[in-house]
């Protein structure tokens, strides 16, 4: 029996990363575009908010597999290209079913989450010191919350 190497390399999780924010990008868009919920300013401003730590770690597994900057703007070209087409497709078809809304939503948090948990917070933690990395989700928990806070001061809810 041959033993096999469970590891990927930091190029393969570059791959994989990339393809599955690409993907979540087409859900996100597609869903954006179908429920109007771009046209929301707190709705803008999230989403916009949570393609940077996309880039930070895009950033940190190019640095890791030591491959080149110019790699990155074509990947961002490429991720930007996922989520505007699918937003455009999503805005032309405007379906108004609520289960095809939630359908859509569900996928864009699951795809969200398989990102989150498995590439970004399970790829650094073998990277990088383990309080580090939590410190730095208390941190994100810490915007999150204060961001939601000042939403309702400025709404007057």
């Amino acid at each position: 029996m041959h033993k096999q190497n469970s590891e990927i390399s930091p190029l393969q999780a570059l791959i994989l990363l990339t393809v599955a924010i690409f993907f979540h990008n087409v859900i996100t868009g597609i869903t954006f575009g179908i429920t109007d919920m771009h046209q929301s300013a707190s709705v803008f401003a999230a989403t916009l908010l949570h393609q940077v730590p996309e880039g930070m770690a895009i950033m940190t597994v190019l640095s890791i597999a030591k491959i080149p900057n110019t790699f990155f703007l074509l990947i961002i070209a490429l991720l930007s290209l996922s989520l505007g087409g699918s937003l455009f497709i999503g805005e032309s078809v405007q379906v108004s079913s609520l289960k095809l809304q939630a359908l859509s939503t569900g996928a864009a948090i699951g795809t969200l989450s398989f990102v989150i948990f498995h590439e970004i917070i399970g790829n650094t933690i073998k990277h990088f010191r383990k309080l580090h990395v939590w410190l730095l989700i208390s941190l994100g928990f810490v915007i999150i919350y204060v961001y939601q806070y000042s939403l309702s001061l400025f709404h007057g809810h």
